[in-house]
């Protein structure tokens, strides 16, 4: 039962002055009273009472210390500035009470003004759907209006003219109701109407109240149930364009069928509803009687067929007509907007195929030459994104079980405790580690989120709480004062309470502003293991190791009642969004589901073999997922109970289970040290090129372009097939992170550079280690082979042999004679140098950054240098001059490469068309014809500057390799991503 306070009806001028009554002759008041009475209201309330059992003040006494009723209360206040509120409005299914709170009220109003002649007066009815005289809107105005004379005789002015013509067919003929409504208004608007207070029970009773569509006329019937079938088994409200198209029916139809279905339909700004649950609740009971004998199931295919048929009329390629790479952000829908009728089918369409289960006509409709084959072998790439799949990646790095997750409330933040003593903050669509929280003395237990997301909770078993600022990994302070170690923390919903748990049996409440302590709950026979307050904030639940679930009120800390069941240890409380549900898991290894307003256990979840650690409802309230000690993650339909699938997957228990904000992603945190990422709604691996354990810090093509190397923070050098993406061997022998790799211009010999301060050569062939080559004192971070083969430079942070740069040496490339060494480093300058003497020729300069990469043209006219200032820049290596500087790129440049005719610059992003070309005879240009320019734009691959492809951001990466048609992405991740591309 839920009291909701709306502003409704104004009173006027009272102002407790006495009210001169018009003398009307007593017996013609008597004969209109007794003409307009239906029953006497209060023997009717008396009646009801001896019917339902005697009335208990404590089953209605609670709502009068509601802020709802307060404020209605104060109704009559005259206060300028600030409405009234003149509408107590009780809500709630049938048997839930209503009446007899309502009975409550009402006797609690009579003897509050009992005593106050200026008190405002009381008129009150009670429909009662089983009995004729009493379910009808006429009947209620009349035994309304009839209490209302009873105590204030001199509005009876308003109906005696009126009487006096008509006699009493005035209150009983086919107009009565439109005679009375006018009566009854200009009795409100009376300026000597003393202030009454109306009450009506159970509105929803009225007989006028049910459609009467049978006796339509001006429409078909089956017009009107085929709109009322579309808005009871919508799965949301729909726009009244969306509506026309499921219902398949002429706008004027359908909106006529509207107005004449207005006792169950109702139109605001466009969009169209049910008016109220019993509304719902009547025609979901009555579908086969009143709608479509052929039950809801047909109802559910008909909506999903005409969604198909809306949509293959409707969608087309690009129909907002807009240009390649048009960022969404910057999208507005033209007016009228082609795609608003479909909107809801776009969605739902195949909700509805799965509500109508096993009906012929579905089958049809699902047939492998039917409508929904034909509609998605013609549409699927335009509607449809192919990457789904369950187990996306796992999140590795603490050094120890991981205990808890946490996602920011807008998805694109991930928290993990550990025992290792530090929270670790990820970005859940790459898996990239941003920042570690180091702080705690004890192992982290759980972590918790504010509501706006500027504060991070962590709960440690040094028996603190720490508070940090998410954004900058800032410690802001410590909360101290639990006796033993914190097991749980949790926010209430409007940020100003944080709730922290303990293995000292209690409860502590905090201003996470200040880090005051507020208040501590106590009672609790064990330690407590998790807190959750309801999403109204008005409940906190504490499980505990006492096998029982305590509900308390936040604000006072008030014990309101115990939930007992369980066979062992609570280990985990949740809310549903509702707050009408609580989830409770246990070392019994079942998962227990609650009403949290009454404590009444509603159903028991098993099937885990080991303990159930942790729990947590989707956003939408329709799955619960819980964590076990079983080593797997259970979904379940709380509606229900039913067990839906079980994610397998951690090498070990799993600790913790959480829901992104949009539901389609789900955590679990694993003693097996990692963090898996799940689609709850699937449970099928998405397919990856996986294998690198560390980042991937460089790729290269062999010469043939049959051979992909890539290099990696796992010490190792990975060889592929990049035309099938299969993973050909692995090679092992580096110390330390692989920071280049090079192919010899034959391509059977491979050179790896390394942090551990050696480059080792191998055969690309057989993975065979050749020899290591040593010599510098500090990590080597690229290498590269002369033209001829005869030489391999190799670039190092110590800055030797060719000395000369202010810092470390990250790239170094040969001219095409071999006669020059080009060498780039992070003191922002290229040096070219004599390869035969060592002799440093000159400096260029120019750079705002970092230089990363360095090449020669084909005719060695041109040295192209990359930078983290993300410029190239094109120098003339003979004079030094500078000619031209490539600007627009999305991130760091890191590599730089011509093509053959010398037409095109390949970076790490793809190839660009130059302004100028090198100078290159026509017949040489010949034997390379023109391609395309492919490019890499952060998150946009380009083919000759225009935007054809969006890169989601966990395949956005620095490191990129083009050959060809062939685009290869290396993910921090460790993955690769081949791309092959048909450019006409």
């Amino acid at each position: 039962m839920q009291p909701v306070v709306k502003n409704k009806f104004t009173f006027h001028n009272y102002d407790g002055s006495k009210i001169v009554s018009q003398g009307f002759n007593q017996n013609a008041e008597t004969d209109i009273l007794r003409d307009l009475r239906v029953v006497d209201p209060a023997v009717d309330m008396k009646k009801i009472e001896n019917k339902k059992d005697r009335l208990l003040a404590d089953t209605y006494k609670w709502i009068l210390d509601t802020d709802q009723y307060a404020c209605f209360s104060r109704w009559n206040d005259a206060q300028p500035d600030r409405d009234p509120c003149q509408l107590l409005w009780i809500k709630g299914h049938a048997g839930t009470g209503k009446t007899m709170l309502l009975i409550g009220i009402i006797r609690e109003l009579e003897n509050k003004y009992k005593s106050d002649s200026l008190a405002p007066s009381l008129s009150y009815f009670f429909c009662q759907g089983t009995d004729t005289t009493l379910n009808n809107a006429t009947a209620t105005l009349r035994s309304l209006v009839w209490m209302l004379l009873v105590k204030q005789r001199h509005l009876i002015s308003h109906v005696r003219e009126e009487y006096d013509v008509s006699g009493p067919t005035l209150f009983k003929d086919g107009h009565a109701f439109y005679a009375l409504s006018e009566a009854f208004q200009r009795m409100l608007n009376d300026p000597n109407m003393s202030p009454v207070l109306f009450v009506i029970d159970a509105l929803d009773e009225c007989d006028r109240t049910k459609p009467g569509i049978e006796n339509v006329e001006e429409v078909d019937p089956q017009d009107c149930k085929r709109v009322l079938v579309c808005a009871a088994l919508a799965f949301r409200p729909l726009s009244l364009c969306e509506l026309i198209a499921l219902a398949g029916l002429p706008p004027k139809i359908t909106v006529r069928a509207i107005e004449l279905c207005g006792s169950f339909l109702a139109a605001r700004e466009e969009t169209v509803f049910l008016i109220h649950q019993s509304a719902k609740d009547y025609l979901d009971g009555n579908f086969e009687d009143r709608l479509q004998q052929s039950g809801t199931a047909q109802g559910h295919a008909d909506m999903g067929r005409r969604s198909i048929e809306a949509m293959s009329s409707v969608l087309k390629h690009n129909m907002y007509d807009l240009d390649y790479g048009f960022k969404r952000e910057n999208m507005k829908a033209p007016e009228p907007d082609p795609l608003a009728p479909i909107g809801y089918s776009c969605v739902f369409w195949a909700d509805h195929f799965f509500e109508s289960g096993e009906t012929s006509s579905c089958k049809r409709q699902l047939s492998d030459d039917g409508a929904v084959f034909r509609f998605l072998k013609e549409q699927t790439v335009r509607l449809w994104d192919p990457a789904t799949g369950a187990h996306r990646q796992t999140l590795e790095g603490h050094g120890d079980s991981v205990t808890a997750v946490a996602f920011l409330s807008h998805g694109k933040t991930l928290a993990s405790a550990s025992e290792d003593r530090t929270v670790r903050l990820w970005d859940p669509a790459t898996g990239v580690h941003r920042q570690t929280l180091e702080g705690h003395r004890g192992e982290v237990t759980a972590v918790a989120f504010s509501p706006d997301g500027k504060t991070l909770a962590s709960a440690s078993g040094d028996r603190t709480v720490r508070l940090w600022d998410p954004a900058t990994g800032a410690h802001r302070q410590t909360l101290e004062g639990h006796g033993d170690s914190v097991t749980a923390v949790a926010f209430l919903s409007h940020g100003k309470t944080l709730a922290s748990a303990s293995e000292d049996r209690t409860v502590r409440l905090w201003d996470p502003a200040t880090g005051v302590h507020r208040q501590t709950l106590e009672g609790h026979r064990g330690e407590v293991t998790a807190v959750a307050f309801s999403p109204d904030g008005k409940t906190l639940a504490s499980a505990s190791g006492d096998r029982t679930v305590r509900l308390w009120d936040p604000a006072t800390g008030a014990h309101r009642q115990t939930l007992e069941g369980h066979g062992d240890s609570v280990t985990a409380v949740a809310f549903l969004s509702h707050g009408k549900t609580l989830a409770s898991a246990s070392e019994d290894r079942t998962v227990r589901l609650w009403d949290p307003a009454t404590g009444v256990h509603r159903q028991t979840l098993e099937g885990h073999r080991g303990e159930v650690t942790a729990v947590a409802f989707s956003p939408d309230g329709k799955t619960l997922a819980s964590a076990s000690g079983d080593r797997t993650v259970r979904l379940w339909d709380p509606a229900t109970g039913a067990h839906r699938q079980t994610l397998e997957g951690h090498g070990d228990s799993v600790t913790a289970v959480a829901f992104l904000s949009h539901g389609k992603t789900l955590a679990s945190a694993s003693e097996d040290r990692t963090v898996r990422l799940w689609d709850p709604a699937t449970g099928v691996h998405r397919q990856t090129l996986e294998g690198h354990r560390g980042e991937v810090t460089a790729v290269a093509f062999s010469p043939d372009g049959k051979t992909l190397a890539s290099a990696s923070g796992d010490r190792t050098v990975r060889l592929w097939d990049p035309a099938t993406g299969a993973h050909r061997q692995t090679l092992e022998g580096h110390g330390d992170s692989v920071t280049a790799v090079a192919f010899l211009s034959h391509g059977k010999t491979l050179a790896s550079a390394s942090e551990d301060r050696t480059v080792r050569l191998w055969d690309p062939a057989t993975g065979v280690h050749r020899q290591t080559l040593e010599g510098h004192r500090g990590e080597v971070t690229a290498v590269a082979f002369s033209p001829d083969g005869k030489t391999l430079a190799s670039a190092s942070r110590d800055r030797t042999t060719l000395e000369g740069h202010g810092d470390s040496v990250w790239a170094v490339a040969f001219s095409p004679d071999g006669k020059t060494l080009a060498s780039a480093s992070r003191d922002r300058t290229v040096r070219l140098w004599d390869a035969a003497t060592g002799a440093h020729r000159q400096t260029l300069e120019g750079h705002g950054d970092w230089v990363t990469a360095v090449a020669f043209s084909r005719d060695g006219k041109t040295l192209a240098s990359a930078s983290d200032d993300r410029t190239v820049r094109l120098w003339d290596p003979a004079t030094g001059a500078h000619r031209q500087t490539l600007e627009g790129h999305g991130d760091q440049v890191s590599a730089v490469a011509f093509s053959p005719d010398g037409r095109y610059l390949t970076t790490n992003f793809g190839s660009l068309r130059l302004s100028f070309t090198s100078a290159l005879s026509d017949q040489h240009r010949d034997k390379h014809p023109t391609v395309h320019s492919l490019y890499v734009d952060n998150e946009w691959i380009t083919v000759d500057g225009k935007r054809c492809l969006w890169l989601p951001s966990d395949y956005r990466s620095p490191e990129v390799a083009v050959h060809g048609n062939t685009i290869v992405l290396g993910r921090r991740s460790g993955g690769l991503t081949f791309l092959e591309t048909k450019v006409a």
